[in-house]
């Protein structure tokens, strides 16, 4: 098993053992309501096209963005948002996402993975407890591998390391069902990357299920 699945089933055994331990109201569908317990399983489509940053990968050489270094990336993940008050919840969430590198960049034979932990703030802007529009605010760590080729389970690991992470944005939740879209960051997004820092943004369009 590698680092990168039992990072992220660490986290899954840390979130079980949380909810086992607490015991708020709890309702069938996701519910902004004071005590509230939800339980949010979900998948994401990543944007790293619209990253126009260089990654110094030849410092003799001109430069590729992320963009033409890597595809837009896909994942999925586990959380939990616990409701403080009707307005305002606090939520945990683990994920793992994959980015192919681009057939014509540098990386063409490699890809990240790449595993987010993060704790964050929710926040019911407008509707009612069971429809509502709310903005989101998260920050944590990643867990980072560079592997060969382009599978999410496969693949001998180059190198891995650790990044801070953060994101933030806006969803709408209906019922069972919500949907979020944020802008998020990862100061090392190639970990033991030879040339130094390497900052990448993409944006993150999460669908899922809320219980």
């Amino acid at each position: 098993m590698s680092r990168f699945i039992k990072t992220v089933s660490a986290f899954f055994l840390v979130g079980a053992l949380l909810l086992a331990s607490t015991v708020p109201t709890k309702a069938f569908a996701g519910v902004a309501a004071n005590g509230q317990l939800n339980l949010m399983v979900f998948g994401n489509y990543d944007f790293t096209a619209l990253d126009s940053s260089n990654l110094p990968i030849n410092p003799t050489g001109p430069n590729q963005t992320f963009a033409k270094s890597f595809e837009n990336g896909y994942g999925a993940g586990i959380g939990f948002a616990y409701w403080m008050t009707d307005n305002i919840a606090f939520r945990m969430m683990a994920q793992g996402n994959m980015f192919q590198g681009n057939q014509s960049g540098f990386y063409s034979a490699n890809s990240i993975k790449s595993a987010p932990i993060t704790a964050g703030l929710e926040f019911n802007l407008l509707g009612d407890p069971e429809h509502f529009f709310y903005a989101v605010v998260d920050a944590g760590g990643a867990y980072q591998e560079l592997v060969t080729g382009a599978s999410a389970f496969g693949g001998t690991e180059l190198s891995h390391g650790w990044s801070s992470y953060g994101d933030a944005g806006i969803g709408i939740n209906f019922a069972y069902f919500f949907v979020e879209a944020k802008v998020a960051y990862l100061p090392q997004f190639i970990p033991q990357f030879t040339q130094g820092q390497n900052g990448s943004f993409y944006i993150p369009i999460t669908a899922g299920f809320s219980f």
